[in-house]
């Protein structure tokens, strides 16, 4: 019931005195008097959306609104009271109050809404995270690139490069002659003769690597045989012979971005390997000595992503048995592969641990096809930015008995990290590759696995002692020497070997600043480890090859069968007031270490100072207790675990990583959305001054955007091997996930979002499905992001091809609802626009 005017001059004051409104647009002549009421009140309410003009009226609107609000609550508090209001004037006036609020309410929201739907508003907390994210990384940069480095003290190599190629190793042997290359090297002015003559070993560069980093380690050996082998007739004598090194040019693949190119290099070295061992069968092609037997392995160097392809070959189907003896990889990534972004990469990783894994886990020998086969990994340590020394380890993928891993800072008189490039032309490092026995010249000797010479050799000195010396150390206690030398002639200081089991003693120990001497050097120092002679009956002195008589004149003597201990010295760097580096060129401490279960063949030690004047030096030797040995070891030993993710999850010392990665992946994100908004409005103002923008379907199609971005690295490197396909004119097709199934919804999606048609609101149980997807997408990405890449495409694929789902059922539902309306309209004889429409007779 409609409150009709009372007429009072009250009334008739206080309209006089409002602003007048703006006038309302004026009613459409069809509208009937039935309706025009409600169709009057929502044009007068109607505000432009996308209108410049418009939004400026509706904001001088809202502030004549807001303007009048105030003078007509004014004019209340300032007219005097003549007579008494009435209930009715009381009503009107809370009524006119209570219209204030809405008013100020709008004007609140409007501003709201407004600073929501411009992209380019920030929050204070957006602002700290974002300034949070850069300091970290500046802080993360910083340490990586100026603190907390290695010394890098790696010397320059020098060769003269010359290389041999095999045209005649062509489609007849291998379907990939087209696309790679054989080579041999050769140093100039040592070995120029491209026959070959000794133990083939065969490089294999990595990751978009090539053939000519082989010439370091090849040079090397060329000069080592030439200056030390080929002179030394023994060594010729037990077969001794030079290296012949191979290399392939593999075009510079990029190997670590495509699975089926890992492959594919597998593939043609098995076939180059059953070519190089059939060089030695030719008579024309090879000076090998016809009394030695031809070689029937290889030993394979692999550069990163190379010693990857060395293990690859093993399971390939072209792989010969044996062809291959001995692998040493340098800064290869075994553990997982450096980048994920490929399926097959994944798979093919994979496959290669679990056959190595499996191989080695067999009970007996003849069931292991690996059994034969050594790896070598060596890490260069942290001054490696490209492969991290944890992705290098094998721990994992061979036994002790049949590998290690190795860091080039703990190898002997190598003693320095190294990067990724270096590690292939290092010449400290590279001489011991080509020097090295492998567990002698790798390992430092301290570990559990390196194996000792003393128990398997034959007494060669005689030692001869006066009876009354008291040069012998009491049981348990520690031989301190000083000097050298302080009585002017050699003299032996004994250590009694502690009987199996006793409880005072589990190991030797001895640590010098001096080089311990080999039988027949004339150094300061020797240690001999010694039993009564003669240790049979009837055993004569002419065995031994050296007589140390230290009995001057006395009359009565002791004779003691020594062995020599030089064979198991462990070089130690110096460590001195004067040292700075590992690897500087001053000599190293001598180091012993042996179990006592190593010495129960023996009754004595004896450390010779053999020094006949008085020098600098000091040695300290001692059977060291084990007990806290022990316990560490106990302390240390743990079950068999396998964490292939190495997020440090293992660690609970890493909590703080969780929310420091969050933080940071936040701010990035913030980052990245604000320089894309950025390139949008350049090329927006390049291509018109003037925009009619919809902000909900601008920020929409921004969202999308900066989802592609992230998405848009997975896809790159496959891209990048198929352009360098085609580059070097190998045109054979090669897999890829990138079927037409994983790139339709992006294309549907982009297709949709061309119309124009922002994403209808799903108000049903479905809309927690997009929470679902948004959520697995982050969670994965921050989980699984490193090791497994490749799935984030898809599952973006999953999320776009459900906002196309969105988009289609919108579309159909609208259709289908036009449809039904307008047949229901034209049954009932009404105009779709629901008024009265006078008919023509």
């Amino acid at each position: 019931m409609r409150r009709r005017s009372s007429g009072s001059a009250t009334e008739e004051d206080d309209d006089s005195s409002a602003i007048p409104d703006a006038p309302a647009p004026p009613a459409p002549a069809s509208l009937s008097p039935e309706h025009g009421d409600k169709r009057l009140d929502d044009l007068t309410t109607y505000t432009p959306r996308t209108s410049t003009d418009g939004v400026a009226k509706e904001r001088r609107r809202n502030n004549e609104t807001v303007a009048r609000a105030s003078l007509t609550k004014s004019r209340i508090w300032s007219e005097p009271h003549t007579a008494p209001t009435s209930e009715k004037d009381t009503q009107r006036k809370m009524m006119d109050n209570m219209d204030i609020i809405p008013d100020d309410m709008a004007e609140s929201y409007g501003r709201r809404r407004s600073r929501w739907r411009n992209p380019w508003s920030l929050s204070t907390l957006t602002v700290g995270v974002l300034v949070a994210a850069l300091v970290l990384l500046a802080a993360i940069l910083q340490s990586f690139f100026y603190t907390q480095l290695d010394p890098k003290g790696c010397a320059m190599s020098r060769m003269w490069a010359a290389y041999v190629k095999y045209e005649d190793f062509d489609t007849e042997h291998t379907r990939f002659a087209s696309k790679y290359s054989l080579y041999q090297y050769r140093e100039g002015g040592i070995d120029e003769d491209a026959r070959v003559k000794g133990v083939p070993v065969l490089f294999i560069p990595g990751n978009a690597g090539s053939y000519k980093q082989v010439r370091s380690l090849a040079a090397e050996a060329a000069y080592h045989f030439h200056d030390h082998i080929q002179n030394d007739p023994y060594a010729l004598a037990d077969g001794k012979r030079a290296l012949d090194f191979f290399s392939v040019d593999f075009n510079e693949d990029i190997t670590a971005f495509h699975g089926q190119t890992l492959l594919d290099q597998a593939e043609y070295l098995n076939d180059a390997v059953a070519y190089i061992l059939s060089l030695y069968h030719n008579p024309a092609r090879s000076a090998r000595s016809p009394e030695l037997p031809d070689p029937s392995s290889v030993i394979i160097v692999g550069h990163s992503m190379g010693g990857i392809v060395a293990r690859t070959m093993l399971t390939m189907s072209n792989y010969q048995a044996n062809s291959v003896n001995t692998i040493i990889t340098l800064s290869a990534p075994h553990a997982r592969p450096p980048v994920s972004f490929d399926s097959d990469i994944v798979s093919t990783y994979k496959t290669i641990n679990d056959y190595w894994r499996q191989a080695y886990s067999q009970r007996w020998a003849n069931d292991n096809p690996l059994w034969h086969v050594t790896l070598i990994s060596i890490a260069g340590g942290g001054l490696d930015n490209v492969v991290p020394s944890d992705y290098a380890s094998i721990s994992s993928l061979v036994p002790e008995t049949h590998g290690f891993t190795v860091f080039t800072a703990s190898i002997p008189h190598v003693w320095t990290g190294m990067d990724h490039l270096a590690i292939t032309w290092c010449d400290q490092f590279r001489k011991s590759v080509i020097r090295a026995l492998f567990k002698k010249f790798f390992l430092t000797g301290l570990e559990d696995i390196a194996e000792k010479t003393l128990p398997h050799k034959d007494p060669k000195t005689l030692l001869t002692l006066e009876d009354n010396s008291n040069s012998i150390i009491s049981q348990g206690e520690r031989l301190v020497l000083r000097s050298f030398g302080q009585q002017r002639k050699p003299k032996a200081y004994l250590l009694p070997v502690p009987p199996q089991g006793a409880p005072e003693g589990r190991k030797f120990t001895l640590l010098t600043d001096q080089k311990i001497d080999a039988t027949e050097e004339n150094g300061k120092l020797e240690v001999l480890f010694c039993s009564v002679f003669p240790l049979q009956a009837g055993q004569s002195a002419a065995i031994f090859s050296m007589d140390m008589d230290l009995s001057g004149d006395s009359s009565g003597s002791t004779r003691l069968a020594c062995k020599n201990a030089a064979s198991d010295v462990i070089h130690l760097p110096a460590s001195t007031k004067n040292s700075q580096f590992p690897f500087d060129n001053a000599q190293p401490f001598s180091y012993l270490q042996y179990d006592l279960e190593d010495l129960a063949d023996h009754q004595f030690i004896a450390v010779v100072d053999k020094a006949v004047e008085h020098t600098n030096g000091w040695v300290l030797a001692e059977f060291m207790a084990l007990i806290l040995r022990k316990q560490f070891k106990v302390y240390d030993e743990t079950d068999f675990t396998k964490n292939d993710l190495l997020l440090g999850s293992q660690d609970t010392f890493f909590w703080f990583l969780v929310p420091l990665f969050g933080l940071m992946c936040t701010g990035f994100c913030v980052a990245i959305n604000y320089t894309t908004l950025v390139i949008l409005h350049i090329f927006g103002a390049i291509y018109s001054w003037y925009t009619e923008a919809n902000y909900n379907f601008f920020n929409y199609c921004h969202t999308i955007l900066v989802l592609m971005i992230w998405i848009l690295p997975i896809n790159l490197p496959v891209l990048v091997v198929w352009v360098r396909n085609l580059a070097v004119h190998w045109l054979t097709p090669f897999s890829s996930h990138h079927n037409i199934l994983s790139i339709m919804p992006f294309i549907l999606l982009v297709e949709t979002l061309s119309t124009g048609r922002m994403v209808p609101r799903v108000t049903n149980r479905f809309r927690y499905f997009t929470n679902i997807l948004l959520f697995g997408l982050a969670g994965y990405a921050a989980i699984y992001g490193v090791t497994y890449a490749y799935l984030l495409h898809h599952i973006a694929n999953i999320l776009c091809a459900w906002l196309v789902c969105i988009h289609l059922s919108s579309t159909s539902l609208i259709t289908v609802s036009r449809n039904l309306g307008q047949r229901f309209d034209s049954r009932r004889g009404d105009a779709p626009g629901g008024g009265h429409v006078k008919k023509r007779p």
